[in-house]
């Protein structure tokens, strides 16, 4: 049996992409799994061996020791394939793949050359530039010289690899429609909800949500919801704050807070009219970036309210599957939501052309077909893996 192992330092342990759908993805397939990760214990999940890594504190830990400990129990392992997915186990991967002679694939969620520099990530601005550059070169030379290949999400992120010769697989977010109840029979709340869904921070427009509430109240009758994760207590509850000026009792709002995925997926996204995936344009992976909550939506039939100039805007024209604005203001968002709720007939249409596209095309399973190929090609293997 071929052996696989997933190694991340700085996502969860459960994270969507690596462990529900890759991991156990590929379990289900025939492989051997293991996944190194940031987790209290060893455990068998899912079928997935899970080794526990630290979880690091300081910068420090981050870049050096937490890279050092992951690569020391990737050793141990001996898998026929490692799979990694943060920029900060880069160095420390391209040496393994180097002193081992094993399969190394690096999985790119995003462009991190970019990331570095805008997220001022060294804490200081010419160092972050110097760093940024050095990354997205040595990311591209290790991966054609060393690595096996790349993963990265979508056809524009990958052009950059494979114009430089590397072999690249695109695994995109999409839905494992399998995990989701829903089924295309609309179950929607009686009064039109609005709901904010996912990890919630500045730049996806929260705040400028949070505002919009107060437009929408002043046009129809309609509730909001956020149900997923702040980054920052600040923001949480600066958000309930400008709620509460709106509605004091909180009536038609809820801030959930960190929900488990099949609350989410299953309970609070499918009872909502309208979904949002909000981005600062301004920062290219969110306009190449094809988030999970995006298709989370639409795999329950929700018409998503999307920014412009980006790759899910071109999805929502594609099939018209939602609305798209030109700017993030609370202004524009209410007016988005406003239309759709008080066109019923309209509504729906957009939730059958959301589900219908999921079902039909953009769904993890369609995709992970991929992944298996390219997994195969790498490896040079015969072994055939049942495609369930």
């Amino acid at each position: 049996m071929i052996k696989i192992c997933h190694i991340t330092i700085t996502h969860e342990v459960f994270d969507t992409r690596i462990f529900k759908k890759e991991c156990v993805s590929l379990h289900k397939s025939g492989y051997k799994v293991v996944l190194i990760a940031p987790h209290d214990k060893e455990e068998v999940v899912s079928g997935v061996q899970i080794l526990p890594v630290f979880r690091w504190k300081s910068f420090k830990e981050r870049i050096l020791t937490a890279p050092k400990a992951a690569v020391k129990l990737a050793k141990k392992v001996d898998a026929d394939l490692y799979h990694f997915h943060d920029p900060e186990l880069f160095p420390a991967m391209v040496y393994f793949a180097k002193e081992s002679g094993k399969k190394v694939i690096w999985d790119a969620h995003e462009n991190y050359r970019d990331t570095i520099w805008r997220l001022n990530s060294l804490k200081f601005k010419p160092i972050s530039w110097l760093a940024a550059r050095w990354f997205g070169q040595m990311e591209i030379n290790a991966s054609r010289d060393v690595l096996a290949g790349v993963v990265t999400i979508t056809d524009v992120m990958a052009e950059k690899y494979r114009k430089k010769g590397v072999k690249t697989c695109v695994l995109a977010n999409y839905a494992d429609i399998s995990e989701f109840t829903y089924n295309g029979t609309i179950d929607i709340t009686k009064k039109p909800r609005l709901i904010s869904s996912g990890s919630h921070f500045r730049g996806r427009a929260v705040k400028e949500v949070a505002c919009s509430f107060a437009e929408i109240r002043k046009e129809i009758d309609a509730e909001i919801i956020f149900s997923g994760r702040f980054t920052s207590i600040e923001l949480e509850d600066e958000v309930k704050s400008i709620l509460s000026k709106v509605e004091a009792k909180g009536v038609n709002w809820k801030v959930e807070g960190k929900v488990t995925f099949d609350y989410l997926i299953n309970e609070a996204i499918p009872r909502a009219w309208v979904g949002l995936v909000l981005f600062d344009i301004s920062d290219p992976n969110n306009r190449n970036g094809l988030p999970n909550r995006f298709f989370e939506c639409w795999a329950n039939g929700l018409p998503v309210i999307v920014t412009r100039s980006t790759q899910v805007a071109k999805l929502v024209k594609e099939v018209n599957g939602g609305i798209v604005i030109n700017n993030n203001t609370p202004e524009e968002i209410a007016n988005a939501f406003i239309t759709i709720a008080k066109d019923r007939k309209y509504r729906d249409l957009m939730s059958k052309n959301a589900y219908e596209a999921v079902v039909n095309k953009y769904n993890w399973h369609k995709n992970f077909q991929d992944l298996k190929e390219y997994y195969n090609d790498i490896l040079d293997t015969q072994e055939k893996f049942n495609n369930d």
